[in-house]
């Protein structure tokens, strides 16, 4: 069967042989005369990567790899490449691109929406395995298929400058309100503090008093209160000696007479240490220090406020040395006017064009048309094949 339709074909082809290269020699003519015709169109490229750390602009790529194979093996991951593909199909970005090289009016595009539709058609983005982002443009002029594509890295390079900038304006904004906050909280304790020391009649007395800013100060500051605390009972134990001394000599002159001066001398002495004693423990004297101005009895209270009110002190100070680093760090990324993407090749206007290729065309007409021509001719012989 295969021998007999061959056969049919190679006597058509002889039979039919003018037909035939009539038919293929006008649709390929056609087809050359076609090639010139239509409209050329040029492709313009341009390459960029995302700057992947400081020490080296290269040195994660292989990081970038590793996800990607990934991606092979396990599903969809997601690199920074990625993303900036995506902020590039954004509506803002491509608007900015579209307004800056005159794309509606180079194709008399009437609304944005239509210009970003067509702009999409003759754009592409390939992200490759290593990260690079490639960019395509198609335009009737070389010199806007480059333009388009240059435009369109532009406009997403200056959105992540502005997205930069702007986090690190309002973080920093965010730092300074905490750092006021932080400023007024520390002067009420201060002011807390100089009030309580004045009401009880405390002294700081340590020479590191002055701009207390850590902690080993802060901690000398305790054991300045906790010295005169202890200062205060060893007075205390003091006058309880004298007091036990005069009970002594009270009883044993006492044994020999009650009317001794002397009995009379120690028992004077005797009620003014006792008393002396309680104003110590239970009133408040006047002077300074524990004992005096505070009650001993009042003494562990007192101790309890004034670690609290340092403590705070102590975290606010910290707190605002804290906020100061963060706020200089953020005015560093405020005006730090860096782009996060380098540009590997910018593109340059095409020497080739991309469309019509003339060799495919010519080549598609010639066997479009050969075979066409072969299969009316064939058609008129069916009777044959039945």
């Amino acid at each position: 069967m295969r021998r007999h339709f061959g056969h049919i074909v190679l006597t058509v082809i002889r039979e039919k042989n003018r037909y035939i290269l009539f038919v293929v020699a006008t649709v390929t003519v056609f087809s050359l005369i076609l090639s010139f015709v239509l409209p050329h169109t040029y492709e313009a490229t341009g390459l960029f990567t995302p700057v992947l750390g400081a020490e080296s602009q290269y040195s994660r790529l292989v990081e970038n790899l590793r996800f990607r194979m990934l991606d092979v093996l396990y599903g969809p991951t997601l690199i920074v490449s990625d993303v900036y593909a995506i902020i590039l199909r954004s509506r803002r970005i491509q608007s900015e691109a579209i307004t800056r090289c005159k794309y509606k009016e180079i194709h008399r595009i009437k609304y944005m929406d239509d210009a970003i539709e067509r702009f999409e058609r003759d754009t592409h983005i390939t992200v490759g395995l290593e990260g690079f982002v490639t960019v395509k443009a198609r335009a009737r002029s070389s010199r806007h298929a480059a333009q388009m594509v240059n435009e369109w890295i532009r406009a997403l390079d200056e959105f992540l400058r502005e997205s930069q900038m702007s986090a690190g304006s309002k973080e920093k904004k965010f730092v300074e309100e905490q750092l006021s906050d932080a400023r007024l909280k520390l002067s009420l304790y201060k002011d807390s503090l100089n009030d309580f020391l004045v009401k009880h009649g405390l002294v700081e007395i340590v020479e590191e008093i002055e701009g207390v800013e850590d902690i080993e100060a802060a901690q000398n500051l305790e054991f300045s209160l906790n010295a005169q605390v202890n200062a205060a009972l060893g007075t205390y134990y003091v006058l309880l000696q004298e007091l036990m001394e005069k009970e002594v000599a009270l009883s044993l002159y006492s044994g020999i007479g009650e009317h001794l001066p002397v009995v009379q001398e120690l028992r004077m002495k005797r009620n003014a240490l006792k008393s002396e004693i309680d104003d110590f423990i239970y009133r408040n004297t006047g002077g300074f220090g524990p004992g005096s101005s505070i009650p001993l009895v009042m003494t562990p209270k007192v101790q309890s406020q004034y670690r609290e009110l340092r403590r705070n002190i102590n975290l606010y100070y910290m707190l605002e040395e804290l906020l100061n680093a963060y706020s200089e760090l953020y005015r560093i990324l405020e005006s730090r006017d860096v782009s996060p993407i380098e540009v590997v090749d910018w593109a340059k206007p095409p020497q080739k064009r991309a469309w019509p290729n003339r060799k495919i065309i010519v080549l598609v007409g010639f066997g479009s048309s050969l075979l066409i021509s072969v299969l009316i001719c064939l058609s008129q012989r069916y009777k044959e094949f039945l």
